[in-house]
């Protein structure tokens, strides 16, 4: 029988407290960008990518929680995007980044309240000024009643972008 991975395009990947550093030392919110052989993933806060294969999900499923996309995602507007000079070191250090991602800060606002907010997006190359976008708003996600989960949402930025917005 063929198994599939229950990881979309656009999903929100949450890891458990120990998995991340079996991926190198990723975050524990990573996006799928892509579903193929691998899944791969990108994380936000930092740009970098991963893939994993079939094997390595398959024996590892437990470890990943999944925020779907089409019923989780948001719309915001890209107010200003300041590409500084801390991140353009980091940028220069990935390796393992393709060029579709580079990480930079972004004034957003909430479409939904117009609430200004100030966050790091791996869609630096991607983004600009006055476009829109779709991303999670940690905020307002209801996600089952994980302590981990929950207390990651706490100390990680409010919004993660997802993608530009057609």
């Amino acid at each position: 029988s063929l198994e599939l991975p229950k990881i979309c395009k656009d999903d929100l990947v949450v890891l458990s407290p120990t998995f991340p550093k079996t991926l190198g030392g990723t975050s524990y919110f990573l996006i799928c960008y892509k579903v193929s052989q691998s899944i791969h993933l990108v994380d936000p806060f930092t740009a970098r990518t991963v893939d994993i294969s079939a094997k390595q999900y398959f024996q590892n499923e437990g470890h990943f929680y999944i925020v779907p996309s089409k019923k989780n995602a948001r719309e915001f507007q890209v107010l200003n995007i300041d590409s500084d000079d801390d991140l353009r070191s980091a940028n220069v250090s990935l390796v393992n980044t393709p060029t579709k991602f580079k990480l930079v800060h972004v004034t957003i606002a909430k479409t939904s309240d117009w609430q200004e907010l100030e966050i790091k997006t791996h869609l630096g190359n991607i983004l600009r000024d006055g476009d829109m976008a779709l991303g999670y708003d940690l905020s307002s996600l209801q996600i089952r009643d994980d302590q981990y989960i929950n207390k990651y949402m706490k100390n990680t930025q409010e919004i993660i972008l997802l993608k530009k917005s057609q």
